[in-house]
């Protein structure tokens, strides 16, 4: 079918006044750029339409030549391969020729443009450019509602401009397997990024977006596995002469026989992107909270009824800092409580008598 429609527009003869446009040759690409641009499921086209476009970008076509490459633009096998449906006067609910199907339907711009929007770890400059290539995804109509339904101003953003170059050098690292350098900073009282210790030389394991932002889980020689932000990270460089150090045990996975990260694992154990050592902690929670509980540690983890309205689990949490982890366990009130171990239970009452002892005394 396609073959017969290209041998069809190929014996259009183009006007003799028009045979020196440079344009014209390329009047496939042109009617290709209107539908794209100016049509959507909602919005069509007629074959006038078409014309007059094409003539203003320097191109002459008569309504039979618009027809036969509309048609050969509107074969199931074009559609196929470029990712788009053609929609042909006739065809459907509508008149007029229109696009009505694209990599993106405006549905999933709109979430992916929502997310550039909230990103912290996304400066507003950065935000700003990436939602106008998103909005070119769509026909000009759809980037107007795309424009009315996300806002970029006012939302809190990294002041950092890196970030773009940062994940691209740490992705290139980790695909070949070599090491990074970087320096970590840390806001000072002018609110300015001032660099943190010495310059790191770390393995990267994988990027993980977290709390609303973006961090790095990476292997340091002095810190060992450690979560860094990447939008504090500054002069992200990859070592070609220095391999990666090898992924721990307890956090290898297999695709067949090559190893990597298990970040899935890794995040089960961790709140808020803390650092320090896995250990395992017995929670008893309403049952109302089984379900936030799956969120957190994963389907997999077991869940010990204990008695009519209440649960126990026992999970690996990276605790050696806990304050994030009490902070989620806050959320919860009287519905959640720490069994064991021990000394993490008796930190969690004390940080908690604290803040009540600050609080009154405030008074």
């Amino acid at each position: 079918m396609a073959e017969k429609n290209v041998e069809k527009a190929r014996k259009h003869e183009v006007e003799p006044e028009n045979e020196k446009s440079k344009k014209q040759p390329l009047a496939m690409l042109y009617l290709f750029k209107i539908l794209y641009e100016n049509t959507d499921e909602n919005h069509g086209l007629t074959a006038q339409n078409i014309i007059d476009l094409l003539k203003a970008d320097g191109i002459i076509l008569q309504r039979q030549a618009v027809v036969r490459y509309m048609n050969l633009l509107g074969d199931e096998e074009f559609s196929n391969q470029f990712g788009v449906g053609i929609e042909l006067p006739g065809r459907g609910s509508r008149d007029g020729y229109r696009m009505s199907e694209r990599p993106f339907d405006i549905a999933e711009l709109k979430m992916l443009a929502d997310a550039v929007a909230s990103a912290r770890f996304i400066n507003e400059n950065t935000a700003g450019k990436l939602m106008e290539k998103l909005g070119n995804l769509a026909s000009k109509e759809q980037n107007k509602e795309l424009k009315r339904n996300v806002f970029v101003e006012g939302r809190v953003k990294t002041q950092s401009d890196n970030v773009t170059n940062s994940v691209d050098w740490i992705h290139k690292a980790i695909a070949s397997k070599k090491k990074i350098t970087f320096d970590y900073c840390e806001y000072d009282i002018t609110k300015k990024l001032q660099k943190r210790g010495e310059t790191r030389e770390c393995t990267p394991y994988a990027l993980v977006w977290s709390d609303d932002r973006y961090y790095l889980v990476a292997n340091h020689p002095k810190y060992g596995i450690a979560n860094y932000r990447v939008d504090r990270m500054k002069k992200v460089r990859l070592l070609e002469d220095k391999n990666a150090d090898p992924i721990p045990k307890e956090y290898q996975k297999f695709n067949g026989k090559v190893s990597a990260f298990n970040t899935s694992k890794y995040l089960k154990t961790t709140f808020s992107m803390f650092s320090g050592t896995d250990g395992e902690v017995k929670l008893r929670f309403d049952k109302k909270l089984v379900g936030v509980v799956l969120d957190k540690f994963g389907y997999e983890t077991r869940i010990i009824p204990d008695g009519k309205d209440h649960f126990k689990v026992n999970v690996e949490v990276r605790s050696e800092h806990p304050e994030a982890f009490f902070g989620w366990l806050f959320k919860f009130g009287t519905d959640a409580e720490i069994l064991a171990p021990a000394d993490l239970k008796q930190k969690y009452s004390e940080m908690l008598q604290s803040v009540l002892d600050s609080n009154n005394s405030s008074k």
